[in-house]
């Protein structure tokens, strides 16, 4: 019984072993966004680009998208807040935005698709 736990035990762990030499990980210092009180990261592709949202010093939120050339603000016209949760590796990123200072809980809030320069809502 001892024996057939260690073969056991041996085999697990030399599998955790081979699989964790397998797996490759880079780490990437995010930056905050410039002036802002609070930046917050949602989303990261295999290229880099960052998505996510910052936090204005008058409290209002705002999607961003950070690439190798910098920070840009992405949010539809005429919005009064928004937010990005994610990006895929094509450098499309998905969000929200309010056309209210705050998104209240009736339905206010509504979804946008970031495609290079070009909005899609998609509520």
């Amino acid at each position: 019984m001892r024996l057939r736990t260690f073969v056991v035990l041996a085999g697990l762990i030399a599998s955790s072993l081979l699989f964790a030499t397998t797996l490759r990980f880079s780490f990437k210092r995010l930056a905050n966004y410039p002036a802002a009180f609070a930046t917050y990261p949602r989303g990261i592709n295999q290229s880099g680009q960052v998505a996510g949202f910052y936090q204005a010093v008058g409290g209002q939120g705002h999607a961003y998208l950070e690439t190798a050339s910098g920070f840009r603000t992405i949010e539809p016209p005429s919005v009064k807040s928004s937010y990005a949760e994610g990006i895929n590796d094509a450098g499309m990123a998905v969000g929200g935005y309010c056309i209210v200072s705050y998104c209240p809980l009736d339905g206010a809030e509504h979804a946008f698709i970031y495609d290079h320069g070009k909005f899609t809502t998609l509520n």
